[in-house]
């Protein structure tokens, strides 16, 4: 108290020495009668001297699972089909989603929903070509960031995948496809994978078939192979084998599973090595190409 009353009088005295108009009410009067909004003056003034922060992190909170929270909040809205904008149809199915939650996973849909297109509109969005299942468990890979990846599935999510331009996935996909990798799988892969546009799949799945060129010539992919895949593999220069005759004897046993591809053999036998043949084949077949075919299969064929 004593305090306080020693500050008023030095106001007092102070604000005494100022001119006051005749009529009016002293300075400190006013102050007295209105001490809130004095303070309230003193208090933004204080403000708005204030110097920011010396270190910016110290003054910012950040909720270190907001988006986790956030997410799972809204996996909860895409299964209770609360909020939902949009369904996809993909064949007999249809699935509820959100356009946010997809556009910010999808560059596809995100390029669809955003763009002054017919779908950016529609409440049903029809999704030509892709799997149904495969569609349901990239649409919960958008809201929950995790996917199942198993032999079954992975060709169809990962066809799905590339449509929708996932690209996290994509490269998931074809990182467990490499690890897959066998003899008795790795052409279809390879196949697959070029069909795809998934290049570093392809060249993984086609140095693998080079490597183990011998095991996937016994395989049924091998025997099954187009007239273009099989001039893909005969024009490689990485074919891992002891000798040419070994490539040679493998062409015949691809032809001899469908006797209509001899009349491929005269294309496929152009892009044997010949330097690499024993000398005597070299020979017969540099001296009389078309003789040397006919013998060649009738020896090796029937």
């Amino acid at each position: 108290m004593e305090s306080c009353k020693n500050n008023k009088e030095f106001l007092s005295a102070e604000w005494d020495q100022l001119e006051t108009p005749p009529g009016s009410s002293s300075l400190l009067e006013t102050w007295l009668e209105n001490p809130r909004t004095s303070n309230s003056s003193a208090t933004l003034s204080s403000c708005m001297s204030m110097e920011p922060c010396a270190c910016p992190e110290e003054c910012m909170f950040t909720a270190l699972s907001h988006a986790d929270v956030t997410f799972r909040k809204m996996e909860g809205y895409l299964r209770s089909r609360q909020l939902c904008d949009v369904i996809l149809v993909a064949g007999e199915r249809r699935i509820p989603a959100h356009r946010l939650v997809l556009s910010s996973v999808s560059d596809y849909f995100a390029a669809m929903f955003t763009s002054d297109v017919r779908e950016a509109k529609q409440d049903e969005v029809k999704m030509e070509g892709v799997d149904p299942d495969a569609l349901w468990v990239l649409v919960q890979y958008a809201y929950t960031g995790r996917l199942e990846l198993r032999e079954d599935t992975i060709e169809s999510l990962l066809s799905a995948s590339c449509l929708l331009q996932l690209s996290s996935v994509v490269q998931a996909c074809c990182s467990f496809l490499m690890k897959q990798l066998h003899p008795s799988n790795c052409l279809g892969i390879r196949s697959y994978a070029d069909a795809q546009g998934c290049h570093d799949l392809q060249r993984a799945a086609h140095a693998y078939t080079m490597d183990h060129f011998l095991e996937v010539v016994a395989g049924q992919e091998f025997l099954l192979l187009p007239v273009e895949e099989m001039e893909r593999l005969l024009t490689s220069d990485d074919i891992n084998v002891p000798d040419e005759e070994t490539v040679v004897t493998s062409l015949l046993t691809w032809v001899r599973h469908d006797t209509t591809r001899q009349r491929h053999l005269p294309l496929l036998l152009a892009h044997i090595r010949l330097p690499l043949l024993q000398p005597q084949v070299r020979a017969a077949r540099t001296c009389c190409p078309m003789t040397y075919y006919y013998c060649f299969i009738n020896n090796h064929l029937f």
